[in-house]
């Protein structure tokens, strides 16, 4: 499906909107396109659970995202391209937000988030896999994603697996990745680029010590504390050499590592995923996507790692 140029100017979810007052509101997107849209909150898409006039169990907002794009949605106050909130409630609040083989990117929030928002207030749970979160932008905090849990022993978790955040911006914290809860707050990440999220820095921020849970295998702008042997820290723009956003093969658009990258064949070696569905010689790439993919002659290019061009 393609959800495209919707406006809704008091309310939210300019592309999606899904609301529930006394339970679970959930936003399912397989195989889609939701860009050009706007709104108060969730430009592209938005998922709220409210406690009006009384919950009579605990509320979840969720959004699940599979193989489809969020792009150029805007909003108002938080959530460019996807906002997920559930309000406090007597029992216990929950957001969710799932990313999968997708590609979120160039979405603008004046607010928090500009390319996902999510706050729950007991639990905010943000989950990305062989996705792109690229282009955004939030006039606060949380350039590409944006997770907060505040009520008191709750958590804030993002997790990001072989996937690429870059060149989002936010003027506060978080130009890359947002986390912060009362509690606990955590950002797990593996065989994932974090880079060039503003000012030649990952852009990552978490309220709680150590600002990553690193699985390996990933690169990073700049020294963060959590990395491990596995990682690659302070890499400029010109070691990544990532490519503009495009489409690279698969289901949406993705930013390759180009010639020399330091990218290439540093990702995980246990895992053959990627968001293209592309073959893997070699050791796959860090990343969302294999280098060298646009070409006509891919796997031929993917054989010589050292005659990239």
């Amino acid at each position: 499906s393609i959800i495209t140029g919707n406006t809704s100017s008091l309310g939210n979810g300019g592309g999606i909107s899904s609301y529930s007052n006394d339970d679970s509101s959930s936003v399912l997107l397989t195989s889609s396109r939701v860009s050009g849209n706007t709104a108060n909150k969730g430009g592209g898409i938005c998922s709220y659970s409210d406690s009006y006039p009384s919950p009579s169990s605990s509320l979840v907002s969720s959004v699940s995202i599979v193989n489809s794009s969020v792009s150029g949605n805007i909003a108002s106050n938080s959530g460019g391209g996807i906002y997920s909130y559930s309000l406090p409630s007597p029992f216990q609040s929950y957001s969710s937000v799932s990313i999968e083989n997708s590609t979120v990117s160039g979405n603008i929030a004046n607010s928090y988030g500009g390319g996902v928002y999510s706050y729950g207030t007991n639990s905010s749970t943000i989950f990305i896999a062989n996705s792109t979160i690229s282009g955004n932008i939030s006039f606060n905090s949380g350039g590409g994603i944006w997770s907060s849990s505040l009520a008191y022993l709750s958590s804030s978790t993002v997790s990001v697996i072989n996937s690429t955040i870059s060149g989002n911006v936010s003027p506060n914290s978080g130009g890359g990745i947002y986390s912060n809860s009362y509690s606990s707050s955590s950002i797990n990440v593996t065989s994932s680029i974090v880079a060039e999220n503003g000012n030649n820095i990952s852009g990552i921020y978490n309220n709680h010590t150590p600002t990553i849970i690193s699985g390996g295998y990933n690169i990073f702008s700049d020294t963060l504390s959590g990395t491990i042997s596995f990682d690659s820290t302070n890499i400029t723009s010109t070691q990544l050499n990532l490519q503009v956003l495009a489409f690279n093969g698969g289901t949406t658009q993705t930013m390759y590592p180009g010639a020399g990258s330091i990218a290439i064949d540093l990702g995980n070696p246990n895992d053959s995923s990627n968001a293209q569905n592309a073959p893997i010689v070699g050791t796959r790439d860090v990343g969302a996507a294999e280098g060298c993919f646009a070409s006509v002659s891919y796997t031929h290019l993917r054989a010589h790692e050292t005659g990239r061009n």
